[in-house]
């Protein structure tokens, strides 16, 4: 497992999702990651997401692109955000007291992102 913090200056929207490849701290056979906008220095709202090689494979082992999103907001440009992330390999276990469960799934909602085929989902159980 792996928690990640960077500052992104690039602001992704509708028709583009370059983001920042992002290089993996440790080796991963099933990776899941998930992540948030940790900062607000821009008023206008932007959403983390997260792929693979292109924007219909989700993280693989190999290969990883992070960013912020703009949805089809008109209004593209944004100020530099912190953007955090965790890695964790797919399947269960526990974190000191706290169980959790971490997989891919079917996409959960259109919302900003539709081309994307999976979403990632990452449970954690309080005991």
């Amino acid at each position: 497992m792996e928690a990640v913090k960077f500052t992104s200056p690039v602001p992704d929207e509708d028709k583009s999702l370059s983001g920042e490849e992002r290089n993996y701290q440790n080796t991963y056979s099933n990776s899941v990651v998930v992540g948030q906008v940790m900062i607000f220095n821009d008023s206008d709202r932007s959403t983390f997401w997260a792929l693979g090689s292109n924007r219909s494979k989700p993280p693989s082992s190999s290969e990883l692109y992070i960013g912020k999103h703009v949805g089809e907001d008109s209004d593209t440009t944004r100020a530099d955000e912190v953007i955090g992330y965790i890695v964790i390999e797919a399947g269960s276990g526990t974190v000191g007291e706290h169980s959790y469960v971490a997989g891919l799934g079917g996409v959960a909602s259109k919302a900003l992102i539709t081309a994307l085929p999976t979403a990632t989902r990452l449970v954690v159980y309080n005991p």
